[in-house]
């Protein structure tokens, strides 16, 4: 396994070097298949996130389906935000809100959801270390603990999660479930395989300084198979793209070398 994995992710490592990136990753089949760097470190989900909250908004009634509600736009919801993406100036549905990652939807979402049930789910779900409590002094949990704040959750993590939403063996409705998987459709990965997941962006600041650093989650499917993925990339220098685009590019080439 180990020459099969030097094999595959040899230009990964070169990149690494080249580009100064740390890549984390674990892609598991019935067992572990490539996995590189600590897998139990735990980071901010940034917006993977909206993979639960999807299964949260769609087991609690909010969201009604792939398609309702479908929620005005107001130039507001985007006050105090850093960072902000032309295409979340928009109403949005949960399948858009999903493929444009658009924050406002999501805040919106935990808002209408509150913070007792919002708690009540993320501990149902078992969802990394379940801290909603959001920035420090700002009592902003509710619409920011996912957003390089205080909820934080593992690349190993985040393949148990997703291990257990592909079996719909959550703790939550088959519908709930059904739906959010359907909604994670991006594209086919060949003729065969079919590939479904999120990304998510965002920042960390460790004994280092201060990081740009990325995920792409999700799976891939045959009719016979599938194969769950974490790839989380931190950036060591300020580079050039997201973390998170590189991130589903690398996720994409070890998928096909592996289904090769």
């Amino acid at each position: 396994m180990r020459v099969i994995f030097m094999a595959l992710c040899s230009t990964l490592i070169f990149a690494n070097a080249l580009y100064a990136e740390k890549h984390t990753y674990l892609f598991k089949e019935d067992l572990v298949l490539l996995e590189e760097g600590d897998s139990s470190v735990p980071y901010s989900p940034c917006s993977t996130f909206k993979i639960p909250l999807s299964l949260i908004g769609l087991d609690a009634g909010i969201l009604k389906d792939a398609k309702t509600p479908q929620w005005k736009f107001k130039e507001k919801y985007l006050d105090g935000f850093t960072f902000i993406l032309d295409r979340w100036r928009q109403d949005h549905n949960p399948s858009m809100w999903l493929k444009n990652s658009c924050v406002w939807y999501s805040q919106k979402l935990t808002k209408k959801l509150g913070e007792e049930s919002f708690q009540f789910y993320v501990s149902r779900l078992n969802y990394g270390n379940e801290d909603l409590s959001g920035d420090q002094e700002k009592n902003n949990g509710l619409t920011h603990c996912w957003l390089s704040s205080s909820l934080k959750i593992s690349v190993s993590d985040q393949v148990n999660f997703l291990e257990d939403l592909y079996n719909e063996g959550l703790a939550l409705s088959d519908f709930s479930q059904k739906v959010t998987k359907e909604m994670l459709f991006l594209e086919p990965l060949n003729e065969e395989w079919d590939l479904y997941g999120k990304t998510g962006g965002g920042h960390l600041l460790d004994e280092d300084g201060y990081h740009e650093m990325g995920w792409f989650v999700g799976w891939a499917q045959n009719k016979n198979r599938h194969i769950i993925f974490a790839y989380h990339i931190k950036d060591e220098e300020k580079q050039l793209s997201y973390p998170s685009i590189r991130a589903k590019e690398a996720v994409k080439a070890c998928l096909l070398d592996l289904i090769h």
